[in-house]
């Protein structure tokens, strides 16, 4: 399944939430090259199936009217996290999914504003990227990684 390209992105298209994934705009070369660029990842090109998720993009970047999320003809991803090292985040994103199970048991979250586990997991995803996990949640996994 396609993956967001974007550096610390974990965004599939088969995943939950459902995220929209763009092509690259491989015919606007100008547009294609401003991509590249804010991507910025080192000695990367994208590949025909190279895709972008939707989180990247400002709402101005959007059409409105549409069912579906479509960019408009002059949209460049602009929204990125560049600011932690790669190897942290892969250590925390290991980390969590080693132990979601036992989380998701145990009483730690007992409470949270969420109702599916797949909202839990997006949750996890999305405060061990920024490095703000709940105090319990991360003192256990401090512990059990550390």
């Amino acid at each position: 399944m396609p993956s967001c390209v974007a550096y610390n992105c974990v965004n599939r298209s088969d995943g939950s939430p459902k995220v929209t994934l763009f092509s690259f705009p491989a015919l606007d070369k100008k547009r294609m090259r401003q991509w590249v660029r804010n991507i910025n990842r080192k000695n990367w090109t994208p590949s025909r199936h190279s895709r972008i998720c939707a989180h990247h993009f400002t709402t101005e970047c959007f059409l409105t009217g549409s069912a579906r999320k479509k960019l408009n003809s002059t949209a460049v991803p602009t929204i990125f996290d560049n600011t932690s090292d790669n190897k942290t985040a892969k250590l925390r994103v290991t980390a969590i999914m080693g132990d979601l199970k036992a989380i998701i048991d145990s009483d730690v979250l007992k409470g949270a504003p969420l109702g599916e586990t797949d909202d839990l997991v997006s949750f996890m995803f999305r405060k061990a990227l920024e490095g703000s996990l709940p105090t319990p949640v991360k003192n256990k996994l401090e512990g059990e990684v550390g």
